[in-house]
């Protein structure tokens, strides 16, 4: 085995063990692809720029010879249908733990900004059983380039009561989170303080007094800010999750051609099969 080979296995296996606490919902007499297959297979394809099931099923097609120079893979891969399957079965909170783990070890501490914000999946709603959008906040980190975590909101709640519980998840300590007007609240604001971190909260007219206030401030200032220079911050555009958009043939092309090193790495077959 060469040297990048035994280092890309090392870092397989560190990436299986941290998803080791991962229940398996499914029946395990009639399981044909174990979930650490499944696992590695769409690590593999997501670093090779899958953004949805069907990319990360080409892949493991396209790909099957290079997956089994870490596991057997003895059945294949599954269809795009079954990996849906599958990953709608496990437990959210427990997946999101596991991932927060391997991220971990691929990060020291959190260095510079933070970015908490929320978005909309699209694609997630269904008319039929009348489910709306699945709205997700997520803690990115600039500097490392890396989702730090993420939590779905509630239906019945909103960000501000799920980014409290987004950041408990995260070692802070020095980092400076950015959030947006609807996380500018006192007890936010005074929990990334308690963490050891710094914070940037926007501030629009429905703050009411505190908006004004600011106003006033920075009018009182403006003559101390006279020769200097002010510029813009423009944030990297942001990695899209899998099912965040439709896949397109030139796109799973290039997708089938990809081959991650793991070492440098912080996502068939047809018909009516078992996962």
């Amino acid at each position: 085995m060469s040297a990048v080979q035994s280092a890309d296995s090392e870092h397989t296996i560190e990436f299986l063990d941290s998803f080791a606490d991962l229940d398996d919902p499914r029946q395990q007499a009639k399981v044909l692809y174990p979930l650490e297959e499944i696992l590695l297979l769409c690590l593999c394809a997501v670093l090779s720029g899958a953004d949805c099931w069907v990319d990360v099923a080409l892949y493991g097609r396209q790909r099957l010879a290079f997956l089994r120079r870490f596991l057997p893979f003895k059945h294949g891969v599954p269809s795009h249908d079954q990996l849906g399957i599958v990953f709608a079965k496990l437990d959210a909170k427990q997946f999101q733990s596991c991932f927060i783990g391997w991220v971990e070890r691929f990060t020291t501490a959190v260095r510079g900004v933070v970015a908490v914000d929320g978005k909309t999946m699209r694609r997630s709603f269904d008319r039929a059983a009348g489910q709306g959008p699945i709205h997700m906040i997520s803690a990115w980190s600039a500097r490392q380039r890396l989702v730090l975590g993420q939590r779905k909101v509630d239906r019945k709640s909103n960000e501000i009561t799920a980014i409290p519980k987004l950041l408990e998840l995260l070692e802070l300590r020095g980092a400076v989170v950015t959030l947006d007007a609807l996380g500018t609240q006192r007890a936010i604001a005074a929990q990334i303080v308690a963490q050891e971190a710094d914070y940037v909260l926007g501030l629009k007219g429905n703050q009411g007094t505190l908006h004004e206030e600011v106003v006033l401030l920075f009018d009182e200032q403006q003559d101390g800010f006279a020769g200097h220079e002010v510029s813009e911050h423009h944030p990297p555009e942001r990695p899209r999750a899998l099912g965040d958009a439709a896949c397109g043939s030139d796109r799973a092309d290039r997708v089938a051609t990809g081959q991650p090193r793991l070492a440098g790495a912080a996502q068939h077959r047809e018909g009516g099969e078992p996962a």
